[in-house]
Formats: C-alpha cells, structure tokens, sequence
C-alpha cells in the first residue's frame, strides 16, 4: 500500500494519517476547503508558489475511494446555473464562405477573464457550439478568439496538459520524475471551435500557424515562462485531425481506449488521436532537463 503515489505525489503512511487529521479538525470544511488546507500543509505548490489544489483535491478522492480517508459529503448548489444561456450576439450569422485572405486582416484577441464581456461571449459560443460544450478549467490556461472585423470566426485555447500519456511520454523520453518537473512546458490545445456559419478554407491551419507563432510571448507575459510543445486530441469518431497534419503536427499514437483514471477502468467515450508540435528549437533538451 504504501508509499502510495497519487497525481505526481508520493504519500507515506503518516502523510495519510496528516490528512485524515486535518479532516478531523475542520468538521465544516467541504472537500474544496479541504484541498487547499492539505496543499497549504504539505506545501504541494507549483514552483510559482500556487498551491496544486486541483491535484490534492483528486488525490484525496483517490483516497477516499480507497477506504484510507473519509471525505465530507459532496456538496452541491442546486441554484448554480450549469451552462451558459444563448445570447443575441451569439446566435448563428449568414454563412462566411471568403478564403483566409478575403478575412485579412485577421484578429487574434487574447480573452481575459477580467473583460467579463468578451470572457462570457467566448464561453458562450464554446457551450453553444463545441461538441464538448464549456467547461471551466483549473491552473494555467489561455482563451484566444479569431475575428475579421466585426465578424467572429473562431475559437482555440490552451490549458493544462495530460498528466500522463504513453506514446508522448515514449518520444519526449522524460523519466516519470522529469516529467513531474517539466511538464508545465507542455501545453494542451483543448478547445478548437470555427463557428458553424464559417466555411473558410484554410482557416483552421492559418489559425493554427498564427497561434502558434505568438502563444509562447502570451504566455510568457501572462505566467512568467516559455512552454515548448503543444498537444493536443483529436476524436476519432468525428474528426479525422485534417488542419493538425496540414499545419505539420506530428501524430503520435491513439490513447488506449481508457479515461485519466485507467486504473480504475474508466472508459473513454472513442479513441483519441495524440497530435503534437514543438514550438522552438531545443525543445526536447529543455523538457528533458532536471
């Protein structure tokens, strides 16, 4: 059973049994409260000094699931809203069928959760039109919208990346311990949506050149870094990846068919294509690095 090692952390015996008493001694707290109080405690930080509050929050459910802890009832608002609403400003538009340099000049605009406007618009769009609809994310990310003048054409963010993927990990050749290091370099193009009335050709591969020409600046202004690989997963069972592999994205491999948890047998809805692109030269030292 032990050392047990959970979301990149290893726990001792007495490691547990700290968590069980913090649990203990904080009767109100809920499972979020919780999570930040174990981060604070143990010092599970990012190296920016974040604490990982997502990863204590798993990993203490992964506990739990296993009878070493007792977590407090999930609590659950029944007057927050799931979604967003459709607006006005989001509805569908006359179809756009001009080529990529009929739109020029194409805007990149950053989206920034303090412009609410613009933030509720872009998650608005992504809840009414991606396949995946809207999900808030945790830790690192960035939202980007594409216009042509008062037109808007597309959506594309990052985030975080996949903890742990096979076939990725296999080409890097990082060892589970540089991984854990180095991982925040990796980032994780999760949403990739032209809005349905946009028929333009070649706008998802000149989005996906243009994107990747400025994401490490924005990033660098927004968390202080440089990340030097973008990932991404394509659906099998809807796309076949066509703009990823006209914009020389590399295929990696297929995931196994199992969701994050895989030990737990959780299954994916399809199989996943891995796609990947360096952003710079020397990538593979850096993500290497100790």
């Amino acid at each position: 059973m032990f050392p047990l090692k959970l979301e990149g952390r290893v726990f001792c015996e007495d490691d547990v049994q700290r968590i069980s008493d913090i649990i203990e001694k904080n009767p109100g707290a809920t499972r979020a409260d919780l999570s930040r109080i174990v981060c604070r405690e143990l010092g599970w930080v990012h190296d920016d000094g974040r604490i990982k509050e997502t990863r204590s929050r798993v990993a203490m459910l992964r506990m739990h699931e296993r009878g070493l802890i007792v977590l407090p009832e999930a609590k659950r608002n029944p007057q927050k809203k799931t979604g967003y609403a459709p607006t006005p400003e989001t509805d569908p538009c006359a179809e756009i069928h001009e080529g990529v340099k009929s739109l020029a000049p194409l805007e990149i605009t950053v989206v920034d959760s303090r412009t609410r406007k613009l933030s509720n618009k872009w998650n608005t769009y992504t809840d009414r039109y991606h396949y995946l609809g809207f999900r808030a994310t945790s830790g690192h990310q960035i939202r980007y919208l594409i216009s042509s003048g008062e037109r808007d054409l597309a959506l594309f963010n990052f985030s975080s990346p996949a903890w742990k993927v096979q076939c990725r990990d296999q080409w890097i050749g990082w060892s589970p311990e540089v991984r854990e290091k180095n991982l925040k370099y990796v980032i994780n193009n999760s949403r990739f949506l032209i809005l349905p009335w946009v028929r333009s050709k070649n706008l998802a591969s000149w989005i996906l050149g243009a994107i990747g020409r400025r994401v490490q600046r924005d990033w660098e202004i927004r968390y202080g870094y440089r990340p030097v690989l973008m990932e991404t997963f394509v659906d099998t069972e809807m796309f076949k990846g066509t703009c990823y592999k006209a914009a020389n994205w590399k295929l990696l491999g297929r995931t196994q068919g199992r969701g994050k948890y895989d030990r737990f047998k959780k299954k994916e809805i399809s199989v996943k294509e891995i796609f990947a692109q360096p952003l710079q030269e020397g990538w593979m030292d850096i993500l290497n690095g100790v």
